[in-house]
């Protein structure tokens, strides 16, 4: 049973816990094709808006249509494929240039004394498209931790890469600005203590944006968690309400 499902298998109103196909993103080995998407809810309706912009609201932002909770997620997860330790990712790096990395990024997510970044995670975050190469920010540098470039030199694919052990509040309020940070695109890879409630942390998330326009923002960046061993605990959508797709971390 995943967490906060009653007794029925039933998950509160308001969130959508999304199964994807037979298998969960990146448990088992990934296949070639994006699963069909199914749920045993809908995302929450939107309330009557009321009329002008929402508080740090571009006139842009309120123009563009809405886009759908399950193409969101749809289109987040075959980006997130593309880039994913076992479903196709690369990593383009020479053997030395690779212990270099992963012991740079190690340094510079080792502030959280009781929580630092793990070799096994820093490692995987290294994996990008197929033909691209992982160049990293570096300390002090706008994010992201990492840009994944081709051969033109053009970026394909961004990873920011956080610590987190907190509580639901805190990981709403510091995501906003991570989202934000990350110019509100790109995967937000988020290492978490094993048996962390994750769907609990979404909820936190989505409940500080209850207007839908607001939450429309984050529709291009999503949360890729891992346990510290580096398993895949889930791939949830800060921008589709109810939208993830559970792990087994």
């Amino acid at each position: 049973m995943f967490p906060n499902m009653d007794s029925l298998g039933r998950v509160p109103r308001g969130v959508a816990l999304v199964v994807v196909g037979l298998a969960l993103f990146a448990v088992t080995a990934c296949g070639t094709t994006v699963p069909q998407v199914s749920s045993d809810g809908s995302a929450a309706p939107t309330a009557g808006t009321p009329p002008g912009l929402l508080p740090s609201e571009t006139a842009s932002e309120a123009a563009k249509p809405p886009r759908s909770p399950h193409e969101i997620l749809s289109n987040n997860i075959r980006l997130a494929r593309t880039a994913c330790k076992g479903c196709g990712a690369e990593l383009n790096l020479n053997e030395p240039t690779v212990q270099k990395s992963i012991h740079l990024l190690m340094r510079e997510h080792a502030q959280h004394k009781d929580f630092v970044l793990t070799e096994a995670n820093a490692e995987r975050a290294l994996y990008g498209p197929a033909g691209s190469t992982p160049t990293l920010a570096g300390a002090n540098n706008p994010p992201p931790d990492v840009s994944f470039r081709d051969a033109s030199g053009r970026e394909v694919y961004r990873r920011e890469i956080k610590t987190f052990s907190g509580a639901p509040t805190t990981f709403a309020r510091q995501f906003e600005d991570y989202a934000k940070k990350l110019e509100y695109r790109g995967e937000l890879y988020v290492q978490v203590p094993r048996g962390t409630d994750i769907q609990r942390l979404m909820e936190a998330f989505w409940a500080k944006n209850r207007d839908d326009r607001r939450l429309a923002r984050y529709a291009e960046v999503y949360v890729a968690f891992h346990t510290p061993e580096g398993r895949p605990a889930g791939l949830w959508m800060l921008g589709a309400r109810g939208m993830g797709v559970p792990g087994q971390g």
